[in-house]
């Protein structure tokens, strides 16, 4: 659920199917110069809408036993403190306090303006389904479940390759799969599909 920017009180939500069991989540939020808010609810198979509890949600940790990671309640967290308008990649930013939480909150801030939050985890699905999660910020924030964001690394600079030139109605082979195209024409109308949108 992409959540960002800066703005008020704001709540944005999404469906998912998910297999029982452990599903990795996180959330990035920031607040910039006044009012913050972060909460998270979800609805699924049997369930009504409420807040994520804390017995779903869960953590890794070292055991200083066994020298192995283990699974425990709750959450890591990160903090972050700066001035933006939109979230920034926190890998690239200095930690200044990190730790554990039983849920998402906010009260492990260092401060309530220019501050930035990641927290990370596992969210534990009881069954299958389809489950809808609100996330509702101010300022902006992001929800991820599943498989991490693609984190991405500048190696150099090349100029763009010329885009293939492709017609209205015209069928995209697989060797176009996932090539740069580019199309003229006037758009009628744009629709929400699974991966993406589609435009006529």
């Amino acid at each position: 659920i992409d959540n960002d920017g800066i703005h008020s009180s704001l709540e944005r939500s999404a469906t998912v199917f998910l297999s029982a069991g452990l599903h990795p989540i996180s959330i990035e939020w920031f607040n910039g110069p006044a009012d913050y808010e972060l909460a998270l609810d979800y609805t699924g198979p049997n369930l009504p809408r409420g807040r994520v509890p804390d017995s779903v949600l869960y953590r890794t940790e070292l055991d200083p036993v066994g020298g192995t990671n283990r699974l425990v309640p709750g959450l890591n967290y990160r903090d972050y403190e700066g001035a933006w308008e939109r979230l920034p990649d926190f890998s690239q930013l200095p930690i200044l306090k990190h730790g554990a939480i039983t849920n998402f909150s906010l009260q492990v801030r260092t401060r309530d303006t220019n501050v930035g939050l990641a927290f990370s985890g596992y969210f534990k699905a009881l069954r299958d389904g389809r489950y809808t999660f609100w996330l509702k910020s101010d300022d902006g924030s992001k929800l991820y479940i599943g498989d991490h964001p693609l984190q991405l690394t500048q190696l150099g600079k090349a100029a763009l390759p010329s885009p293939r030139m492709i017609l209205p109605g015209q069928f995209a082979s697989e060797e176009l799969e996932c090539q740069w195209a580019e199309m003229e024409g006037q758009i009628t109308r744009i629709g929400e599909v699974y991966s993406g949108i589609s435009a006529e």
